[in-house]
């Protein structure tokens, strides 16, 4: 697990959302560059790598977790089911996917069709700093769903490639900490 932040090139700290969707772009043009120097079995060691974190985590911070709200990965973002089933504590767990609802969301057990609540949500987003603080987005879904939810902080967990690991994110009043694995 990493414990400080990755260096990052630039510093984003503002509270404004001039600041949120500048650091939205830069997102592009770091995930552009990543990829472009990975291939696919240097993603899989790093996916191998990110799931034995995973494990340790979970061993260490999260008991009794059955029920795993994960999403469906965009362009750029990690293949979290396929990282979750390398962790052996995880194999029988039942996921669950997003559903929206105007501005909520629940999850959806894959296993019965029926909305759960999850033991662990793995959140997404384009980067997280020291503090668990997570850029998203933007359209503040897990942020609402987390302030609601009655899962403690290690509950939360964002997994995230080297470069999604920064100095520092624009927080706002709203903005939901996260526990964090990955950076490799």
């Amino acid at each position: 697990m990493r414990s400080t932040p990755l260096n990052s090139s630039q510093n984003f700290g503002n509270n404004s959302s001039e600041e949120k969707t500048k650091l939205r772009l830069h997102f592009k043009e770091l995930a552009k560059e990543f990829f472009a120097t990975h291939d696919a079995d240097a993603l899989a060691k790093i996916h191998k790598h990110i799931a034995r974190e995973v494990e340790v985590y979970i061993k260490s911070y999260c008991m009794n977790v059955h029920t795993i709200a994960i999403y469906k990965p965009m362009r750029y973002e990690l293949p979290v089911r396929e990282i979750l089933q390398q962790v052996s504590s995880l194999i029988d767990s039942d996921f669950l996917y997003p559903e929206i609802n105007g501005q909520d969301m629940e999850f959806v057990s894959e296993k019965t069709g029926q909305a759960t609540d999850p033991d662990l949500v793995i959140v997404p987003g384009l980067f997280v700093d020291g503090m668990g603080y997570r850029l998203g987005r933007g359209k503040g879904y897990y942020d609402r769903y987390l302030a609601k939810s009655k899962l403690a902080r290690p509950y939360h967990l964002f997994l995230g490639y080297a470069f999604q690991f920064v100095h520092n994110v624009p927080k706002e009043q709203h903005d939901e900490i996260v526990s964090f694995c990955g950076g490799v």
